[in-house]
């Protein structure tokens, strides 16, 4: 799921780091170039808890948001 495109701003994710319990993926708009950040924690002491954490490097569009919002309904 976090290798594929999210809708509806179908940004390409590339996952830059990953370890037993964490996950960081850059996703890149396709038209600008623009790069948000979003990091996954899955938590050790609670087994179906993940924290996670969304950001914009350029300004604020909400694409970050509506990402983090398709990916909880799933």
């Amino acid at each position: 799921m976090i290798e594929t495109t999210i809708p509806p701003e179908n940004f390409i994710p590339r996952i830059v780091e990953r370890t037993e319990d964490y996950i960081r993926v850059e996703y890149e708009s396709p038209i600008l170039g623009l790069v948000d950040d979003v990091e996954f924690w899955f938590r050790p002491d609670r087994d179906s808890v993940v924290e996670y954490r969304s950001a914009s490097r350029f300004g604020d569009f909400t694409s970050h948001c509506f990402r983090i919002n398709f990916i909880t309904m799933l």
